[in-house]
């Protein structure tokens, strides 16, 4: 399986030169400086055929997110020895697994032969053809990490992400608060232990929780060495699922079987997926900012948790009086419906190279102030490039100041190359960063994604920069027909070149539709035909779709696709769902 795949590195003539060093490979260096430390292992890094590999998983519904909620899991291995323009190619990604269902706590189960695959590669090495050299050799192959979005994570590595301890690193030592009237965990005020004893944060009772001092110091991470000592002993609860002191004392669900890897101790075990960390925080603030119904954090439950726990009485919500309704103060942070306006017609405005970002402005929607669409690339380059530019002058400059540094924090982090001394300094300043948000936006705006600043500078320390630990969502640039003209094709696995990829593509179309000869007239009759059914199909489903979108969107109703397909709209009604799509 895994190890197998990794074996067709050697027999391409471009992966070739890189595992002979002729090519420039810096996370393959810090890995084997890493494996070097280990006296037994160092010769196995000296080799510079041997093969470090990462994990990646993530669900998606094969049929659609309007079908049945069904979801396959793909397991792709990743060889890390690849330079970083490389590293995440597709013909660089292999598929070792498929996991039909959602895995839960069988992911160790599925995983097996996988990781039996593994400790061979690593014991016993591999047979491998090195085309090259000519020669056949053996091929130790490492697991080093696995890369997820949260989720995913803690179905990997078998903790709980949707408690009270959400966060597979802090573990139990951290535990997150309660919100009442928002239903959820919240990390609200629990970033003042990471800061330094003597910060001034630590005794101010008015702007977090109020009429409370932090006096903690930060949680110890616990080391791997430690959690394999805690999971070898777990007391299975007879009453009900699960290891005793679960959701108390921990949030253990099973025990991985990546432990059972002779080196997995040794290791930082899981990353999280920075883009989509990035993607979740970015979407929190637009909503938020840009007082997004369904979107914003700073909704009516929110301001009644936020009187609770603290003292900000100009934001609390405002009792009735005479025949009105309760009322919301405006937040510093939220823009006016006519600023709002502002912005989405900047926004209709502005233009990017191809590929860096979509058109925005063909997902401007002024009707419902928002813009539809967006990927994770968008809120890439939202978050790091146009926010500051965005709100300046609609909000505070405190306020502006605070959003000014988390987009220059995630800029530095998104970096291509990364310095020790900007990394330690993005590791001391993430609490305090953290705290100057707690101090203007709402506790339900603190999620497990907020937390996850803390631990990114961390993660991109210890595994290098992030462009490595970006896989989820990732996204095809938008080329042109002339990107691919201008770009030049790479040897595939039927060891075939062509001019450029332009060719390849015209190419690879004609093996699609080409048919025997002499059977091109009854070919083209059912090629007709088929097209014009699909369509039909294609009108008659989007007509059906409309009027589902329609119902939810501007009258709060839930339609089935039965129902929708007995229901008409009119030609204005029709035209709103469009200018919505």
């Amino acid at each position: 399986m895994g190890k197998h795949l990794v074996r067709h590195g050697f027999m391409s003539d471009y992966t070739k030169r890189i595992y002979h060093g002729e090519a420039d490979c810096g996370r393959d260096k810090v890995v084997r400086q890493r494996i070097e430390e280990y006296d037994n292992d160092a010769e196995k890094a000296l080799e510079a055929r041997n093969v470090c590999v990462a994990l990646a998983t993530d669900g998606f519904n094969l049929y659609g997110m309007v079908a049945a909620p069904y979801t396959c899991w793909p397991m792709f291995v990743i060889p890390l020895n690849l330079p970083p323009g490389v590293l995440l190619q597709r013909q660089n990604i292999f598929l070792s697994l498929i996991i039909p269902e959602h895995p839960g706590n069988n992911m160790s189960v599925y995983m097996e032969p996988l990781i039996d695959d593994l400790v061979h590669a690593w014991e016993e090495r591999v047979w491998t053809y090195d085309r090259a050299t000519r020669t056949n050799f053996k091929m130790h192959v490492w697991y080093q990490y696995s890369l997820h979005d949260l989720p995913a994570y803690g179905i990997f590595c078998g903790w709980c992400v949707h408690g009270k301890f959400p966060y597979p690193i802090c573990k139990a030592s951290l535990k997150f608060i309660w919100l009442t009237k928002g239903g959820k965990y919240s990390s609200f005020d629990k970033h003042r232990q990471f800061l330094p004893p003597d910060h001034p944060f630590r005794r101010d009772n008015k702007n977090f929780t109020k009429d409370v001092v932090v006096n903690d110091l930060a949680p110890q991470m616990m080391t791997l060495a430690a959690v394999r000592a805690q999971l070898d002993t777990p007391e299975v609860n007879n009453h009900e699922d699960g290891f005793v002191g679960y959701g108390e004392q921990h949030a253990w669900t099973q025990k991985s079987c990546l432990w059972n890897l002779p080196y997995f101790d040794d290791l930082l075990p899981h990353h999280i997926d920075a883009m989509h960390t990035e993607k979740n925080i970015a979407k929190a603030i637009f909503g938020t900012i840009m007082d997004i119904p369904d979107k914003k954090k700073d909704n009516v439950k929110a301001r009644v948790d936020q009187a609770r726990l603290c003292n900000r009485p100009k934001l609390d919500m405002v009792p009735p009086s005479a025949d009105k309704s309760w009322r919301k103060p405006k937040a510093d942070f939220v823009l006016t419906r006519a600023q709002g306006r502002e912005v989405l017609e900047w926004f209709q405005t502005l233009m990017f190279h191809d590929g860096y970002a979509m058109n925005l402005k063909r997902g401007v929607n002024l009707a419902t102030m928002r813009i539809n669409r967006l990927k994770s690339q968008d809120y890439h380059i939202w978050l790091e490039r146009l926010l500051p530019v965005m709100v300046r002058g609609y909000v505070p400059e405190h306020v502006w100041q605070v959003l000014v540094e988390l987009s220059n924090f995630f800029r530095q982090l998104c970096a291509k190359e990364l310095s020790w001394t900007v990394v330690a300094e993005m590791e001391r300043i993430a609490p305090v960063l953290l705290c100057k948000l707690e101090k203007i936006f709402p506790p339900g705006f603190f999620n497990p994604m907020q937390h996850m600043i803390l631990h990114l500078p961390y993660e991109a320390r210890m595994g290098g920069p992030v462009q490595g630990l970006v896989f989820a969502e990732q996204e095809d640039p938008a080329y042109t027909w002339d990107h691919y003209v201008a770009a030049a094709d790479v040897d595939d696995r039927d060891h075939r070149t062509f001019a450029n990829k332009a060719e390849r593509v015209k190419a690879e179309l004609w093996d699609f539709y080409r048919c025997q000869e002499g059977f091109e007239a009854r070919a083209a009759s059912v090629t007709e035909q088929a097209s014009k059914k699909l369509v039909k199909d294609m009108h008659y489903e989007a007509w059906v779709q409309a009027i589902i979108d329609f119902y939810d969107e501007f009258r709060k109703m839930k339609v089935t696709k039965e129902e929708a397909r007995t229901m008409n709209l009119t030609k204005e009604e029709f035209m709103v769902v469009d200018t919505e799509r």
